[in-house]
């Protein structure tokens, strides 16, 4: 069962990526993927031992929204850009 979780949270988060070139605005997106991964930390607040599947869910959102937001920031760093219009 782990392993499928981590072989689905990567191809969604490889997915998310390639998407995210088509899109544009990478700094919004990036401001997008840690806020929903804040929202999903603060309501693991909410799981109990009783409720096994909501922490399953929040824990994959975070690790599919993890992804993309390290890597579109690590990708704007490397390059070195300043401005949204050297994309």
């Amino acid at each position: 069962m782990r392993d499928k979780h981590l072989t689905h949270s990567i191809l969604v988060g490889g997915i998310l990526i390639t998407l995210s070139a088509k899109v544009g605005h990478q700094r919004w997106q990036i401001v997008f993927f840690m806020l929903l991964q804040t929202a999903c930390v603060g309501a693991m607040a909410t799981s109990t031992i009783e409720t096994p599947i909501r922490s399953f869910i929040l824990v994959t959102t975070i690790s599919v929204y993890t992804a993309p937001s390290q890597l579109v920031t690590i990708v704007m760093i490397m390059f070195g850009l300043e401005d949204q219009n050297d994309m």
